[in-house]
């Protein structure tokens, strides 16, 4: 009976070390592929396309509250809309305008009529 329970144990054992070891070697996986991926905003240009567009380098030279605000944060402002699909960049913002959400992905090389408005001119 004793060699019956040991030989189950060891079965069992055996079993669960196998799983375990699985189970970290997936784990090594996952944080090798999520140190990859944050990696990726750099290489993908990114970072610098952020840091070219905000004149990032340029706020080493603001020492000042007073500086930022009357200098930096007006140009902040106008690009950071070029950054945002829904700034009055792409939209209007006035109050009679209408929007149509479309529902797939598309690509515009021209500005699109909107189609369920029927304007009477």
């Amino acid at each position: 009976r004793n060699l019956k329970d040991r030989l189950l144990f060891e079965e069992q054992l055996l079993r669960g070390l196998a799983r375990f070891v699985l189970l970290i070697i997936l784990f090594g996986f996952l944080i090798v592929g999520s140190m990859k991926l944050a990696n990726t905003f750099y290489s993908a240009g990114v970072y610098e396309e952020l840091k070219n567009s905000f004149a990032l380098p340029s706020l080493k030279q603001v020492k000042t509250s007073r500086q930022f605000f009357t200098n930096y944060l007006p140009f902040l402002a106008e690009r950071a809309r070029r950054f945002s699909p829904l700034s009055s960049t792409y939209f209007e913002t006035g109050l009679d305008g209408a929007v149509e959400l479309l529902t797939e992905r598309q690509e515009f090389e021209l500005p699109l009529r909107l189609t369920s408005i029927n304007v009477n001119v």
